[in-house]
């Protein structure tokens, strides 16, 4: 097959071939999002004029084993290299300034990658699932952040110095129990411990100032005799099976698919403390019937009740200020029942859902 590559606006949009090796266009400024997704090409020379790689541009390559960065490349997208699961090492040029969520996460066998000091942001997810990159403890760690870890301990202690743990650091671990996190760490990502099933006991410092949503989602073992798992007020899962469940008191933030899936409730009761309802927090709670938002709640995230089929009704404060264009995604039966001339109104109004003044 012949190779062809078109360009829009110096932009590389479309590759047809099937060489093993590829050398993409001196004219070229950026490799476009998903141009070589799963493609079968296993070497790539990539021309210094190239300046971005947009998200997923070579994800899925799975029998890419070396490519050629530009020397004046930037920024390295979301997605960009994720599961290239032959590729073995890479070099990041100096003129890089940013590494995007999950550039090359699960890139399993990537043993070596160097990273110059001019790199100035690593985000999150950025190094997922590189076992390669593990030391003997199975810890992947990079500029004092855990990204990963690969071992087997049911009982695990952190090591000092760690800053960060990652986004989806220790997904779905199947073997721990307890983890002490040092006192070092001062923020815990999204889904850091989501799906550690076994997880009964975690030590978190006071020097962790963020715990971002998710972050221990699906860990039932936390729970407590109620069903809920709350960590620092925020309730991060309910495993219970009640169909009128009343939130406690203290909790501030519901998070990420805290509740969802939960088929059995058909009522909730929100507390006084309440601030924020977390994306998909609520969604797919199929019997879910009616809900009250108290007046302390100041953000309804996208896709909160996403699903709830015989969601009947919603009262919504006129303090309330923020909800998501998708929060009631596929809720053909809701009613928002809120103040006239209230957000929750005009809210009603713009999305077409049915409205009552209270």
């Amino acid at each position: 097959m012949k190779t062809t590559f078109i360009a829009l606006l110096n932009t590389l949009i479309s590759y047809e071939g099937n060489e093993k090796h590829v050398k993409f266009p001196d004219t070229v400024k950026r490799i476009g999002d998903h141009l070589m997704f799963r493609c079968k090409t296993e070497t790539i020379e990539m021309p210094d004029n190239v300046t971005v790689i947009e998200p997923a541009a070579f994800a899925v390559s799975k029998n890419l084993k070396h490519i050629k960065l530009s020397e004046n490349l930037t920024e390295i997208g979301r997605n960009a290299f994720s599961s290239c699961i032959n590729l073995e090492e890479i070099t990041i040029p100096s003129s890089v300034e940013k590494i995007e969520r999950s550039a090359f996460s699960y890139c399993k066998n990537l043993k070596k990658i160097v990273i110059p000091d001019t790199v100035k942001e690593i985000l999150p997810g950025a190094f997922l699932g590189c076992e390669g990159l593990a030391d003997k403890n199975g810890f992947v760690i990079i500029r004092n952040v855990l990204y990963s870890y690969h071992g087997t301990e049911t009982k695990l202690k952190i090591p000092d110095g760690i800053l960060e743990i990652s986004r989806g650091a220790f997904l779905k671990n199947k073997n721990l129990e307890e983890v002490i996190i040092p006192e070092s760490v001062t923020k815990i990502c999204e889904n850091a411990f989501a799906g550690c099933k076994k997880l009964k006991k975690i030590i978190i410092p006071d020097s962790v100032k963020e715990i971002l949503p998710g972050a221990f989602q699906d860990c039932d073992s936390l729970a407590d005799k109620k069903g809920f798992v709350i960590i620092r007020n925020i309730l991060y899962n309910y495993c219970g099976k009640e169909k009128e469940v009343v939130v406690p008191d203290g909790v501030t933030d519901i998070s990420t698919r805290a509740f969802s899936l939960c088929e059995t409730i058909e009522t909730v009761t929100l507390p006084d403390t309440l601030i924020n309802i977390w994306n998909s927090a609520f969604s797919n709670c199929k019997n879910l019937e009616t809900i009250e938002i108290p007046e302390s709640v100041r953000n309804i995230e996208d896709l909160s009740f996403r699903g709830c089929e015989n969601l009947q009704s919603i009262v919504i404060p006129k303090t309330l200020k923020k909800i998501g264009a998708d929060a009631f995604l596929a809720c053909p039966e809701l009613c928002i029942y809120a103040p006239w001339c209230s957000y929750g109104h005009e809210y009603a109004e713009h999305f077409g859902i049915a409205y009552m003044d209270i």
